[in-house]
């Protein structure tokens, strides 16, 4: 717990999270602000390569950003960000097809040994929702 006016730095070792590989996102820095007593803390991210005073602008914005809806506690430009943004299907489809191809390959090689969870995962990554097989009796 961390009273207010303090903060401290803590690293914490992702590296076993990391998919095998170049793929991947890259290394951020993270804090969590509490704007006030009645909202809950923000996560706020920047990437390593920032220097100090980067970061800490990046922190200062947050909080006057956050302060701008009282009670609200959340960045308001990251709000209508969140509002008014869309992912494109291309994007999203892409990050489907792989974390299928990612599953798939874990299921061949035997990674994953649950036989419910085997079998909720074949019927999610290789079967439609039309195959006769499963269809439900009468």
């Amino acid at each position: 717990m961390i009273l207010p006016g303090e903060s401290r730095e803590e690293k914490v070792d992702f590296s076993p999270l990391k998919p095998p590989g170049n793929a991947g996102f890259p290394e951020v820095n993270g804090a969590y602000l509490h704007v006030s007593e009645t909202t809950s803390p923000v996560r706020i991210e920047v990437f390593s390569e920032l220097g100090t005073n980067q970061i800490l602008e990046a922190g200062r914005r947050s909080y006057l950003y956050s302060r701008l809806l009282p009670g609200y506690g959340f960045p308001v430009g990251l709000d209508v960000a969140d509002k008014y943004a869309k992912v494109p299907a291309w994007m999203t489809n892409g990050y489907g097809k792989l974390i299928r191809w990612q599953l798939g390959v874990s299921l061949q090689r035997g990674e994953i040994s649950d036989a419910e969870m085997r079998r909720i995962l074949v019927q999610a990554i290789y079967l439609t929702h039309r195959d006769w097989l499963f269809r439900p009796t009468i």
